[in-house]
């Protein structure tokens, strides 16, 4: 008797942070987890998510994480933040 394989349907994630670790994460879950699809990507310096969502052939990339959270192809999201130096004014 043969055993059936049952496919999950691939998890869209979207990415939220997108420095040195951030841009880590991008590569391995647009590229090296196979139950995984990259859907978007947000990052508030200016062309740094553009960059990595063509780097990567993601389809969506915001400057704003809200409007990623609001995507409503994104199951999933992932949030890396980096240690800041310097307190966070404003």
């Amino acid at each position: 008797m043969q055993e059936r394989v049952q496919i999950s349907p691939r998890l869209n994630v979207g990415l939220v942070g997108l420095g040195r670790l951030g841009s880590v994460y991008a590569s391995d879950l647009a590229r090296a987890i196979p139950e995984t699809r990259l859907v978007a990507v947000a990052d508030p310096v200016e062309g740094l998510a553009e960059r990595i969502a063509r780097e990567h052939e993601i389809p969506r990339w915001y400057l704003d994480p809200i409007d990623l959270l609001d995507d409503p192809d994104v199951a999933v999201v992932v949030l890396v933040q980096g240690r800041r130096r310097e307190p966070v004014r404003g």
